[in-house]
């Protein structure tokens, strides 16, 4: 995650900049960390280790099937985690709100914002469009039968969620301050991810999604780099460097 997001990141700040240098090799999952730790704590590049998260494509798959779609007409979105502010759901839903054709969100996961976010939806009058629909162990179903993974955090890590979505081919809709999918959208093929500001570039965005109702599970979209046997290899090649 972004430092600058943290709670307490002044202590943080610290504990970076006096043990951080010490160590054999720092892990970055994104470039957004590995410039705030050179440009931040001038720890040298020396001992930085780029590493991607990793992703069970070949389970996350497996488990997708049968796909769950949202009865009726118009487009299906999906997004996934803890409903807080850092998230950005209140910006979604007032975007959404401004769609003029159909459409269907589902919002997985459980937090403290979830009653003021449920009070948007009836005050934007939309509350009939947007389920929230708790934990669910197994998302991917979800996904399988959206049209579209919809991404605003304010600002992020490495969005594990948006990486399973691509996992299983679901086009992610991205805000360019929601961290490491930035480097992301740079190795995947046109469409699979989009960045856009909040405003009339994401619902210009939401709009080129085409509503597919077939439930077929799409091919990946996931860069091979996440793919949970490579990262494995990887960590145990660095491991034996050292």
């Amino acid at each position: 995650m972004s430092l600058p997001s943290l709670a307490y990141g002044w202590a943080l700040r610290l504990g970076y900049k006096f043990l951080y240098p010490k160590a054999n090799r720092i892990l970055c999952i994104s470039k957004l960390i590995e410039t705030e730790f050179t440009r931040d704590f001038d720890i040298p590049d020396s001992i930085l280790e780029p590493i991607s998260n990793p992703v069970d494509v070949a389970a996350i798959r497996s488990a997708s099937e049968p796909a769950i779609r949202h009865p009726g007409l118009g487009k299906r979105f999906v997004a996934a985690g803890r409903l807080t502010y850092k998230k950005g759901y209140d910006r979604l839903l007032t975007l959404l709100a401004e769609m003029d054709e159909d459409f269907h969100f589902t919002i997985l996961g459980d937090g403290p914002d979830e009653p003021a976010l449920r009070a948007l939806t009836k005050r934007l009058g939309i509350e009939d469009q947007v389920t929230f629909a708790g934990f669910e162990k197994n998302p991917w179903r979800i996904y399988a039968g959206a049209d579209a993974y919809l991404l605003a955090s304010r600002w992020e890590g490495m969005p594990n969620a948006a990486l399973e979505a691509l996992a299983i081919g679901l086009p992610v809709i991205a805000t360019p301050e929601a961290g490491g999918i930035v480097d992301v959208a740079l190795e995947v093929e046109p469409g699979a991810v989009t960045l856009a500001e909040v405003g009339p570039e994401f619902l210009s965005a939401i709009a080129q999604i085409s509503a597919n109702s077939s439930l077929e599970i799409r091919p990946t979209c996931l860069p091979k780099r996440f793919d949970v046997t490579q990262v494995t290899r990887e960590f145990e090649n660095l491991v034996d460097s050292l």
